[in-house]
């Protein structure tokens, strides 16, 4: 990998905070030589040093000379077009931009290279072309960059491409001081001649710095001048760092060079332009401004919130780079007659209000990028690329940004995450660290209430209301400007779903205080909480703030062993959740409790995480919050606060069930009987009027009412599904809750999903199996046979040929092509179950069925389904115990195994077990109304 010169192509940053502008300039394009303090490069000399290299770029070469308070860059480029596809790629690279408010262009050489002729097109009136395009307005930014370019005629491969130009500074707010500074590149494009050198003469000074030692670097004296040189075609590795550094750890490799000799001469030389004298007149709209703020109060922290207000609402942020104004701020009468302005005009203009209502304050630069990396930055100017105001009140201080969102008087205190700050002032000042400390108010403050009162066999119905202040809030302010219908209910439901666990919104709505600058956003819907059951008991985990907290460092290499990380800033985050919990799903005596970390208040990973729950009856309050605590964490402590972090997550906090909770149907049978099931129902529907268009909420209500065990209700939701949107899967859901109250209508169900998907591996197998049993075996083989043509495998084909021939009662049959599949693939666990299964449905050959189930089970990481094999295995046997062993298993890994219920109903009867034996049964039957038919015609039935 190489490295090159930030040069190609040459264009200027355009960030809201630049000091680099010339005294004079001009939009009109100059031509003349080279100047002679350039060195320029020998091309025959390059041509010959290299004559094996293929890369396009010949020579990449940038040269700077400070002198006298000017700045002039030459930039030196040969392109080898060495193929018809790099034609015009080296035609795109013709070009530059420059700011004519910045700098004067002046172009030394275009010269096109073929043999031994040079062409100099420009001798023969080609032309450049001028343009001005605001290629950055989508950002907010009026830039005035120029961009001048041309089009080469008659360029052959083999040609080589000479342009060298420069580009001439001088900047009188730096008060006759330069400064420069070069970014480092590594790339994947190499040059024959990749250089950079630094000129400046012996009698003044300047200091120079290079952030890493990857490049070779050489200063001389030449004829009076000081002249620093570095050669960049270096086969080396730039030095990498963990993504969770500080910046000051990721800045890569760059040169500084400045005149400036000390942070204080640069907040000085700032401070001039920041004089609020006579900025605001007495009879003008900003003094009314000042009197209407004074007027209301004297106190100077609502005045200062007052102000800023002012500044943040009513004045629109664009950057200005026009006439000087990259480092000189427009007045804060232009700003306020235009209602737009960039930082620093903002900023004059926050800073005027403040000192006409008797404010401490003062600019103070800052690097909203580098944040703690301007430390490892020369002093100047150009390590700043924003400026802010720095109050002070009652001895505290203030940070205060004029192109923010919704500051108001809680939020005053909060700092930004720029680490460091230079303080404008005429006297000087130094580098200033911003102390962390706790935000003013939540960037989320959630409210949200978890009704279960039907059960845990129910999702939970939620009510939210969050007061938000973040992004959040004006991406909604701004989708409700920009959509309407459904476009916007996506956008809001999208931010919903963030501050929820379910994510079945039913309502939802959002409005902006303009005043306080923060977003209400309200939702309701439907949640499935997750209940689990561990041990014979169903707890529920709440979503936490300690869950979501992530310590994963690396930091293996011996280079990285000293790196702290970086804490996310700024966050703020509350939530103050309730959960009413049924009263009514408990059988007899017995009451939820809590389990895990109930009270926090520590620092983890950085973070302030405190919480408080508390149990009212069967209302539990749980609270949390949370804001960032430092900076950073430094390299030695990160594995006592990983291992902190780590003990934290495994405290569990949760609600957990008596053992006397009710089973599922139970509660659903309960539910239905009290009527605690209809204010479930009611919210199912407003989900459906809510948006009544979308195929899915029908899928739901349908999956809901399926639980219930509604199967006609179901069935009609997903008929709606299916006249918005076809597709072969609802029609195989259709199919399944039909089959046994009409198997015809299942029939045609299934055949409009293999209409769509002809090899839909479950539709083929359940119309195989309603056709089996319906005693059609003709008919089940010609769906075998048409989803083999359609593209079925042969495998799959030949496993349902196997349960047709089953049903033909040649088990022998079937069994040997079963066996002949596991030959031909002896790794496949699926076609051991299939074998196990088979044979155990008709009572064939059980002791080696049990050996194909136990390889199954012994082998598989998911192995519920092949213990519900071998259970039936064990069945057959009268192996009761074992057969019940596995069922356990295997409903602790699947609970919604609706056939592993119904088979232990049919173990506990035959064990006798008889109110245990219909308890799963009604279990089974709620999981799937039709799991019967699974059984019922080899002889195996509950009844």
């Amino acid at each position: 990998m190489r490295f090159i010169v930030d040069i190609l192509p040459l264009t200027f940053a355009t960030s809201a905070f630049v000091f680099a502008a010339p005294a004079m300039a001009a939009e009109e394009i100059r031509f003349q030589d080279a100047p002679a303090w350039v060195e320029s490069k020998d091309l025959a000399d390059v041509l010959d040093r290299e004559r094996s290299s293929d890369a396009i770029f010949v020579i990449l070469d940038k040269q700077v000379k400070l002198e006298g308070g000017n700045v002039d860059t030459y930039s030196d480029l040969a392109l080898r077009a060495i193929s018809v596809e790099a034609l015009p790629v080296i035609g795109k690279l013709i070009k530059t931009d420059w700011q004519p408010d910045q700098g004067d262009l002046i172009i030394h050489r275009l010269e096109i290279i073929r043999g031994d002729q040079i062409l100099r097109p420009l001798d023969n009136g080609l032309k450049f072309e001028v343009i001005r395009r605001e290629k950055n307005l989508e950002q907010q930014q009026l830039n005035g960059v120029l961009t001048a370019t041309t089009q080469l005629e008659d360029l052959q491969v083999g040609d080589i491409v000479r342009f060298s130009f420069s580009i001439s500074q001088s900047n009188p707010a730096l008060d006759g001081n330069m400064e420069q500074y070069t970014q480092l590149l590594k790339g994947s494009l190499a040059a024959w001649e990749n250089s950079f050198r630094l000129v400046w003469p012996k009698s003044d000074y300047l200091q120079w710095n290079l952030s890493l030692d990857d490049h070779p670097v050489s200063v001389a004296e030449a004829s009076g001048y000081n002249v620093l040189q570095m050669a960049l075609n270096i086969e080396n590795e730039a030095e990498t760092f963990p993504e969770d550094a500080p910046v000051r750890y990721r800045l890569g490799s760059f040169l500084d060079a400045t005149s400036f000799k000390s942070w204080n001469e640069v907040s000085a030389a700032a401070a001039k332009l920041y004089q609020t004298d006579g900025m605001i007149a007495a009879d003008s709209d900003l003094q009314r401004e000042v009197d209407r703020i004074a007027d209301q109060t004297a106190d100077p922290m609502q005045r200062t919130a007052m102000a800023i207000q002012v500044v943040q609402d009513k004045v629109r942020y664009l950057y200005n780079g026009l006439a000087f104004g990259n480092y000189s701020p427009q007045s804060p009468k232009d700003t306020w007659r235009l209602r737009y302005g960039d930082c620093k005009a903002k900023t004059l203009l926050l800073l005027a209000l403040l000192h006409k209502l008797g404010i401490d304050a003062e600019p103070a630069l800052v690097n909203t990028v580098w944040q703690d990396g301007v430390v490892e930055r020369l002093p100047g100017f150009q390590a700043f690329n924003h400026i802010l105001v720095r109050a002070t009140i009652n001895g505290k201080t203030l940070w205060l940004d004029g192109t923010g969102n919704g500051t108001r008087f809680a939020d005053l205190m909060d700092v930004p995450d720029h680490r460091y700050a230079l303080p404008v002032r005429t006297r000087g000042a130094a580098l200033e660290e911003i102390a962390m400390r706790p935000i003013g108010r939540p960037y989320n403050d959630v409210k949200i209430q978890y009704d279960m009162s039907a059960g845990t066999a129910f999702p939970a119905i939620y009510d939210m209301q969050a007061i938000i202040r973040n992004d959040d809030a004006y991406s909604l302010k701004g989708a409700e400007a920009q959509y309407t219908g459904d476009k916007y209910r996506e956008a809001l439901d999208e931010v919903v779903n963030k501050y929820t666990v379910g994510e079945l919104v039913s309502a939802s709505s959002f409005t902006f205080d303009e005043e306080r600058g923060e977003g209400l956003l309200k939702a309701r819907g439907i949640a499935y909480l997750g209940w689990k059951t561990r041990l014979g008991k169903k707890k529920y985990s709440f979503w936490n703030v300690v869950d979501t907290v992530k310590l994963d460092v690396d930091r293996e290499k011996p280079e990285w062993k000293d790196i702290p990380v970086k804490v996310s800033y700024p966050q703020y985050f509350r939530e103050d959740a309730r959960y009413i919990l049924p009263k009514n799903a408990i059988d007899g005596e017995g009451e939820f409790t809590l389990s895990g970390k109930q009270v926090l208040a520590e620092k983890l990973a950085g973070y302030q995480i405190n919480r408080d729950t508390v149990m009212d009856g069967n209302v539990v309050r749980f609270q949390e919050n949370y804001y960032p605590a430092q900076w950073e964490i430094a390299a030695g402590e990160i594995p006592l606060e990983t291992k902190r972090l780590k003990a934290a997550q495994k405290k569990d906090i949760a609600v957990v069930a008596p053992k006397n909770l009710m089973e599922d149907w139970q509660q659903i049978e309960a539910a239905k009987a009290s009527g605690l099931v209809q204010p479930v129902i009611e919210e199912f529907d407003r989900l459906v009027a809510y948006k009544p268009q979308d195929k899915d909420v029908y899928q739901e209500r349908a999956y809901f009412f399926q639980s219930l065990g509604d199967y006609d209700r179901a069935v009609a939701d997903l008929d709606r599904s299916l006249a918005i949107e076809e597709n072969a899967d609802t029609h195989y859901w259709r199919a399944e809750l039909l089959v046994g109250k009409n198997s015809d209508e299942a029939v045609a169900s299934l055949n409009r999903a293999l209409a769509m998907d002809p090899v839909h591996s479950d539709a083929n197998t359940e119309l195989v199996d309603v056709y089996l049993q319906k005693s059609e075996t003709r008919k089940a083989r010609q769906v075998i046979e048409t989803a083999r043509s359609k593209g079925m495998s042969d495998e799959s084909a030949d496993g349902l040929l196997a349960l047709v021939l089953q049903a033909e009662g040649k088990q022998e049959q079937a069994d040997a092509l079963l066996t002949r599949l596991i030959e031909d693939d002896p790794e496949s666990l699926s076609l051991l179950n299939t074998r196990c299964w088979l044979r155990g449905r008709g009572n064939f050959k059980l002791e080696e069925a049990l050996e194909d189930c136990t390889e199954a089970v012994e082998l598989s990481k998911e192995p519920a389904s092949y213990l519900d094999s071998r259970a039936l295995i064990f069945y057959r046997l009268g192996m009761y115990d074992d057969a019940m062993a596995d069922l356990n298993r295997a409903l602790r890994l699947n609970p919604s195994l609706s056939s592993s219920r119904y088979l232990r109903a049919m173990t506990h009867k035959a064990k006798g077990n008889l109110p245990a034996a219909y308890n799963d049964y009604r279990a089974a039957i709620q999981l799937f109304k039709n799991v019967h038919l699974i059984y019922d015609r080899f002889g195996l039935s509950y009844k």
